[in-house]
């Protein structure tokens, strides 16, 4: 929990992990916004682990009386979910003497939230200084009390009230505040928590703040001198996107740039960001207008978008089930636990306080209640609106960035490390070191191996029931149109959904354009369709509605895995995915198809979607394992970007992205923005083409799937589009048909790739945060074409080992407080294997106690005591 080691340093798991939430902006945010709701007074209002104040205070003592009080059989529930026999399964419990004896009554003061205060126009409001190394933005939230957990049809209509108001771009709150030439947020989100009073909250992220101490144009804090030599201290430095342009054309790049720059000095941004957004009231006003004109007969929503709303609030339960069937299912049934534990009352009178028995499964109706919410009029979602969020009491959090407040802590615990250095001394000191090796000693688990062999043997996976599935792969048959596919994959499948997948390459894509595959991903999707010569293009508020009323998901990314500034794997291959309910598998694949081929490329959109991924950047920068991943990747790939897909995981990367974003925003500024939309329409053209290095493929799945039919209606499709939307692809190469696209380029990790500059080791400081992130990265390339490589299981199940739950890592690295988090893991597609510490307090001990680690896999023993059978099966098994 925690502890002070031989330099006087606090350590713990339990500390450095509410170290590291009580100074970042999301946890800082989550909590005012539940201490102000629950009025501090409940669990809801505290942090599950603890304020740091506290643990720093508490005693073993008060430890191990919590423990003994609370964590016994007679508090335990279990939730079992899987495919069994329930009666089997109570059977082999039953079998177990006592086991399901309740021995003694925990008891557990009753969660009783005192009503919230106030009325209509009443607002609870609370400023909270994060410390970070910036000032460019900050977020606002809004929350409101919700009804009883039980009322599960005013909580569903809650939550499809917020789907329509802020989950997609064409939405009231994401049109008002996110897609404007002036976004007064990069994002907004909504959240609904199941307590047994719940609550739900408007939460607006990347926020334009605009700091009223600062100096007038100053870009760092006063009393800082600007270096532009040396990154300031907190800061990441940003590369320039000018890299990405050919070698023969740098002289005169090198002119443009200088003309560029003057021009940039001179030309003002037409739609500054408003700079009062976190004065008092500000902000509220302009949300509250959005929720008054959904009152007036001309902002209320019409009848057919709340039952694209429902319907699609529908699929996405369905697809949560199939997706996440274990997960999905708990949190359905946990509510209904809690609430019969804890809540004071309920009007089920299920509740132990009430004498009532548990009532479980209260949201397995929740389809028969979206039915009933498709029966209710507009007025009923305009009355719903009003009565919640108009006439409720809220609370308001503003969350302000404070540079001098990451700079404070860091002086401030520095300060307190020397002064408790100071006191104890030499001998102290030494004293303190004995003191914790044997605590660390006396705490070591070493689980007996009779007590091993005793235990049930770990169950064999191969026996768990797998989804029945049916592969082809087959040759689509010739065409006189370009097509940057060959192969389709049909998959048949147990699936609610059809789904289908573009995978085309972009290997070969011209270094000037890489950088633009950032914004192509972000605006397919969300851009006008060309329709005709004679007509006007269809608005990207009614593409994005489209889409939300056809689609149960959609994508647009480089590779697989895709958080927008990097891939997992495969970044030579650009991928256009969606799902949709099987009856709408054509509409679907004719949508997709129009949306790659007639997206049109606009300044103004291009411009919002570049200042909106800009304020996400600034927030990347300030999350420890954001920026390891960010740094990661450009350490690693600096020297892969002339082959395979490296050069497109450079491209995309925020080192790259800030400095592209800037000069794309420059020159939309500058009466420039034709060539921005030219660039996207070409880079877009060449992958639709072919001519991103090599074939392409396209997979669909469903619940039967039939190859010759699936075939013949995707080249029905595309080539039909292809005519109709008139896209030149002049002088380029028509692709060899081929039935297997794979294997796509790929470059494994090798240290001889990393940057020269940098070096192989690089430490960067980010103000504001309270632990450190580390990686260490060896080439392990045991991905092989045709047939597997011996060493791929074994290095699989060996990480998996080393990282799980009371393994060797978690023991020796969050067990003596190092870090919070500790793991191997093996990426085969780059051939990496990676270790990485999070929230670590002592990354350089956590380093070291790995290293140990390897020293004791060494030897035979070692390897005997860490790879024993047991361990192994468990890993295998997990």
């Amino acid at each position: 929990v925690y502890h002070m080691d031989g330099q006087a340093k606090h350590q713990g798991v339990v500390y450095c992990e509410m170290a590291s939430r009580e100074n970042t902006e999301p946890d800082l945010l989550d909590s005012a916004l539940r201490r102000l709701l629950y009025s501090n007074t409940t669990t809801y209002s505290r942090e599950c682990g603890g304020r740091t104040e506290d643990i720093l205070n508490l005693t073993n003592d008060e430890i191990i009386a919590y423990h003994r009080q609370f964590y016994h059989l007679s508090n335990l529930t279990i939730v079992v979910c899987g495919i069994l026999d329930p009666h089997a399964l109570f059977a082999q419990l039953n079998a177990v003497p006592g086991l399901l004896e309740i021995n003694g009554v925990c008891k557990i003061p009753v969660l009783a939230p005192p009503p919230f205060p106030g009325g209509r126009g009443d607002v609870l409001v609370e400023t909270v200084r994060f410390p970070t190394s910036d000032e460019e933005v900050g977020s606002l939230a809004f929350a409101w009390r919700g009804p009883p957990s039980e009322d599960i049809f005013t909580i569903l209509a809650i939550e499809i009230l917020f789907r329509y108001l802020c989950n997609t771009s064409a939405s009231p709150f994401s049109q008002a505040f996110v897609e404007r030439k002036d976004p007064y947020a990069s994002q907004v989100d909504y959240d609904v928590k199941s307590y047994t009073e719940t609550s739900f909250s408007l939460i607006f992220s990347g926020v334009p703040y605009s700091n009223p101490d600062a100096k007038e144009g100053a870009e760092v804090a006063d009393g800082e001198e600007e270096d532009e030599e040396e990154p300031v201290d907190g800061d990441v430095e940003m590369e320039d996107s000018d890299e990405w342009e050919d070698e023969e054309d740098e002289d005169d790049d090198d002119e443009d740039d200088d003309s560029e720059d003057d021009e940039d000095d001179k030309e003002e941004d037409p739609n500054p960001p408003r700079k009062d957004l976190f004065s008092p009231g500000i902000f509220r006003g302009l949300m509250l207008e959005v929720l008054e004109a959904m009152q007036t007969p001309s902002g209320a929503p019409t009848a057919e978008v709340m039952q694209a709303t429902i319907q699609r609030h529908r699929r996405k339960i369905l697809e949560s089930l199939e997706d996440y069937p274990h997960e999905s299912l708990e949190s359905y049934l946990l509510p209904d636990i809690i609430r019969h534990r804890f809540a004071a009352s309920s009007s089920l009178g299920d509740t132990l306080a009430q004498g009532g028995g548990p009532v479980i499964g209260t949201r397995g109706k929740m389809l028969e209640i979206l039915d009933q919410l498709a029966e209710r009029p507009v007025a009923f979602w305009v009355d719903l609106a009003r009565t919640w969020l108009l006439e409720r009491p809220m609370v308001e959090v503003l969350m302000v960035p404070d540079r001098k407040a990451a700079d404070e802590n860091s002086r401030r615990e520095h300060e307190a490390q020397k002064a408790r250095v100071d006191e104890l001394g030499e001998e102290g000191l030494r004293k303190l070191k004995e003191e914790v090796d044997r605590a660390v000693k006396e705490n070591e688990i070493n689980v007996p191996q009779d007590l091993l062999d005793a235990m049930p043997p770990v169950p064999d996976v191969t026996r768990a029931p797998r989804l029945r599935a049916a592969m082809q792969t087959t040759e689509l048959p010739p065409s006189s149109v370009p097509r940057p596919f060959s192969t389709l994959q049909t998959v048949s499948t147990e699936t609610a959904f059809a789904h289908l997948r573009f995978g085309l390459p972009i290997a070969a894509i011209p270094p000037t354009l890489r950088p633009h595959l950032v914004l192509l991903q972000e605006l397919l999707f969300q851009s006008p369709l060309y329709t005709s010569a004679t007509t006007p293009p269809t608005d990207y508020r009614v593409v994005v509605r489209e889409a939300a009323a056809l689609l149960v998901s959609h994508e647009a990314a480089v590779g697989f895995g895709n958080d927008i500034w990097s891939a997992s794997w495969l970044s030579s291959v650009f991928m256009l995915a969606a799902s949709a309910e099987t009856a709408d598998a054509q509409n679907m694949t004719r949508f997709v198809v129009r949306v790659l081929l007639r997206s049109l490329f606009v300044p103004d959109r291009i411009a919002t979607v570049a200042k909106n991924l800009l304020s996400e950047i600034t927030e990347i920068k300030r999350e420890g394992s954001e920026m390891l991943s960010a740094i990661t990747t450009r350490i690693t790939f600096a020297r892969a970007r002339g082959v395979g897909g490296g050069n497109n995981d450079a491209a995309i990367s925020l080192f790259v992205q800030e400095g592209f974003l800037r000069d794309v925003l420059a020159r939309c500024r500058s009466g420039r923005a034709p060539e921005v939309v030219a660039e996207l329409t070409q880079l877009r053209n060449l992958i639709v083409a072919g001519a991103g290095g090599g074939p392409g493929f396209v997979q669909i799945a469903g619940p039967a799937v039939d190859p010759i039919e699936a075939s013949a209606a995707l080249a029905r499709v595309w080539d039909e589009e292809i005519a109709a939307c008139g896209v030149r692809m002049e002088g380029v190469a028509p692709v060899e048909p081929r039935i297997n696209p794979f294997p796509f380029p790929r470059v494994p990790y090798a240290p001889d790739m990393c940057d020269a500059e940098l070096g192989r080791s690089v430490m960067v400081p980010i103000a504001g945060l309270a632990t450190s992130f580390l990686t260490q990265i060896v080439p392990c390339d045991v991905l092989r074409v045709g047939s597997a490589h011996p060493d791929t299981f074994a290095v699989t199940i060996l990480a998996e080992l080393l990282s799980r739950t009371e393994g060797p890592l978690y023991t020796a690295i969050r067990g003596q407080g190092y870090a919070y988090g500790a793991s191997l893991y093996l990426s085969t597609w780059s051939g990496q294997l990676a270790l990485e510490l999070h929230d670590a307090s002592e990354h350089r001990r956590g380093l070291a106690a790995f290293y140990d680690i390897l020293a004791t896999l060494s030897t035979p023993a070692g390897f005997d005591d860490l790879c024993a059978e047991f361990h192994i099966e468990s890993a295998r098994a997990s």
